[in-house]
């Protein structure tokens, strides 16, 4: 039985955050296009394009506002592209090894929680769109606590809402420049999940004493460290 709590990141942990991205720009895409599957799928070669030759980074504020936009509204042009781009319903999967780390953990007795940083908006609508509101015991998105990681707090109001002393509780992440100082202020255990990304997000370095306690390549081995490590 692992008897423990089990706490784990979201993004390029539990699914691809590209994938969000990605969906982000076919709403923005859609919304360019007005509902014309031409104009739509124009805009959204034209976001693509700019994302392969600029970068992610500002990719909406490369966009021009329409031509008979009146200039005192243009001004807020990009910022409607962010509202919608933060709004829409994304659609998404779970990388494959992350159900059966979930089920496995249920299946002996753990209690499963997330803590996330990101916009609260943003973050809830990954959350169902994967439906994991509905299979974790507690969720915490940082941005509602406005106490972002690496700060320990929301670690301890993740293990309050499980109904565990912070010790009892593992944090499973992939961002060692931030995701892992505050469990182990906790003396909590900290895995890092290395995965090999087509598209990783650029990560700022990581001093050694930020590294978590244990790394491994993929949930799968995750969960049998959890299984091996039982208590």
């Amino acid at each position: 039985m692992i008897g423990r709590g089990v706490l784990l990141d979201l993004d390029d942990t539990l699914y691809p955050e590209r994938d969000y991205f990605e969906s982000g720009l076919a709403a923005v895409a859609a919304f360019l296009g007005r509902g014309h599957a031409e104009a739509t799928a124009r805009a959204l070669a034209d976001l693509e394009t700019s994302v392969a030759t600029y970068g992610r980074n500002g990719v909406l504020d490369r966009v021009p506002p329409p031509p008979d936009l009146p200039a005192r509204d243009a001004q807020g042009w990009t910022r409607t592209l962010l509202h919608v781009y933060r709004t829409h319903s994304p659609s998404l999967r779970l990388f494959d090894d992350a159900p059966a780390l979930l089920d496995a953990v249920r299946a002996q007795g753990g209690r499963l929680g997330l803590v996330t940083d990101g916009k609260s908006c943003v973050q809830w609508r990954k959350l169902r769109a994967l439906g994991l509101d509905a299979r974790l015991d507690a969720l915490v998105v940082t941005d509602d606590l406005d106490t972002p990681k690496p700060s320990p707090e929301p670690f301890r109001v993740a293990a309050a809402l499980l109904g565990l002393p912070s010790e009892a509780c593992v944090y499973i992440a992939d961002d060692p420049s931030k995701d892992f100082l505050g469990p182990h202020a906790l003396g909590m255990g900290t895995l890092h999940v290395q995965r090999k990304l087509p598209w990783p997000l650029a990560r700022p370095a990581a001093a050694a004493e930020a590294e978590a306690q244990v790394r491994v390549d993929s949930l799968t081995e995750a969960t049998h460290w959890l299984v091996r490590n039982a208590r």
